[in-house]
């Protein structure tokens, strides 16, 4: 008796493993993945356990599949100095070889309003970007 009870148990175990290893199968194929046997071995061996574990592994994936911000779709802005128009200013504007003059500019730079800037390099950028498109450097 105690015999035939192990065997049901054994049988209703695998008989559902099977139907799940069948679903991860198809919800890989629905994922446009190659099928991935050895999460079908592990949905039809553990049942529901692998069923909960690939959900969850699933689910991980598809959050790293989603990247965010969004890549840049934009070109960086050209800017022209004031000491580089031809117009006369008020102003003399420093020599552009100088060590003066280009902390100068950098600093007009800085001074535009609304407009995010690199904090290693001054490049324009954008709030929703990570690392800077002309250095390198992280931002967030």
């Amino acid at each position: 008796m105690a015999l035939e009870v192990v065997l049901v148990i054994i049988l209703v175990w695998f008989g559902l493993g099977a139907g799940i290893a069948a679903w991860i199968y198809a919800d890989t194929k629905v994922r446009k993945k190659a099928a991935d046997w050895n999460w079908v071995a592990i949905g039809f061996f553990l049942s529901v356990i692998g069923a909960i574990a690939y959900v969850v592994a699933a689910n991980a994936e598809k959050k790293r599949a989603y990247q965010y911000p969004p890549a840049t779709k934009y070109e960086n802005p050209e800017y022209e100095f004031e000491g580089e128009k031809h117009e006369a200013s008020p102003h003399p504007a420093p020599k552009s070889g100088t060590k003066a003059g280009t902390e100068k500019k950098k600093e007009e730079v800085k001074q535009i309003e609304g407009l995010p800037r690199c904090r290693h390099c001054g490049a324009a950028i954008s709030e929703h970007e990570w690392q800077c498109p002309k250095c390198g450097a992280k931002l967030k």
